[in-house]
């Protein structure tokens, strides 16, 4: 899914409750985090749950995926709309805007806690990390 759909999907729902629902059950629709990638290297850093990022180059087009799972239901659909954001990113393609904006135009950040409103800088960071290491080799 992509983040212009999930956009229009939420402006849909007027109740946070709903929104939150929605963003629960597209982290439920992710594929299976493989069991071998859940390592320490994989995890992001001050994050209040648990959460695994780590890109996928393999595409034919060797445009970013991100494989993401959370031990929270709604980290994990916030993780899901994070990387529908980056999704298909390619080597020297504009940065999307930063997320925090997304979440605010979709009325998703006044309903998130400082704890997961960090939880998501974090996991931003490391999908900049990725696309600067994947753009710089």
């Amino acid at each position: 899914m992509n983040i212009q759909q999930i956009k229009d999907d939420l402006a849909f729902l007027q109740a946070w409750e709903d929104r939150f629902e929605y963003i629960m059950d597209l982290g439920r629709e992710l594929p299976d985090y493989p069991e071998e990638l859940r390592i320490d290297s994989n995890k992001v850093k001050g994050c209040m749950s648990q959460v695994w990022l780590v890109p996928d180059w393999t595409g034919r087009d060797s445009s970013l995926r991100i494989l993401v799972d959370s031990d929270s239901a709604l980290v994990k659909g916030l993780a899901a709309v994070l990387a529908a954001l980056y999704e298909g990113f390619k080597p020297g393609d504009p940065l999307p805007p930063e997320a925090s904006e997304i979440f605010m135009e979709m009325g998703l950040a006044e309903h998130l806690t400082p704890g997961r409103r960090n939880g998501l800088a974090s996991m931003e960071r490391k999908i900049l990390t990725f696309l600067h290491i994947r753009s710089d080799s």
